[in-house]
């Protein structure tokens, strides 16, 4: 089938309005795209740029669904395009404590079967001696209440 033949127009539904433009079957669509994308005088416009370039003359119910996958699936925009976000910040080690007790690590178990009324566990661990506790709770408590449990039971 020739693209010719394969082409009609598409009327707009308000009699008086502009036609939407040249109805395109899924056979050649990959082809516009691939000219309205690739071609040496469009450059790789994003996604915004080729649907205006394709929306001006030709019509798809999912054009810029196609467009999108297209230009996002583009091998060459993915190696030369610039990244759009801030840079990622540096990271930094954590610094050794210099007493045992000092730094702690603090998480919860949670969602664990029942076992003699404690459903979570309070994991602390010491970064200077890497020493590790554990604090079974009825469920995962609030603030005032894990400060309260580490301070009755171990005295920190």
């Amino acid at each position: 089938m020739d693209i010719e033949q394969a082409l009609r127009y598409v009327q707009s539904p308000v009699p008086s309005s502009v036609p939407l433009g040249v109805y395109v079957p899924s056979v050649v669509h990959d082809r516009l795209i691939y000219w309205a994308h690739t071609s040496p005088s469009s450059g790789h416009p994003g996604t915004g740029r080729t649907v205006r370039c394709l929306s001006g003359r030709y019509w798809w119910p999912t054009l810029a669904k196609d467009v999108r996958v297209y230009v996002s699936s583009c091998s060459v925009c993915a190696q030369c395009k610039a990244p759009r976000h801030l840079p990622r910040g540096k990271i930094h080690p954590l610094t050794v404590p210099q007493l045992p007790w000092l730094h702690l690590l603090v998480d919860f178990l949670t969602d664990l079967p029942l076992s003699q009324g404690n459903t979570a566990i309070l994991v602390i661990v010491d970064r200077f001696s890497k020493s590790c506790r554990h604090l079974p709770l009825p469920g995962l408590p609030t603030a005032l209440p894990t400060v309260e449990a580490l301070f009755t039971r171990y005295r920190v």
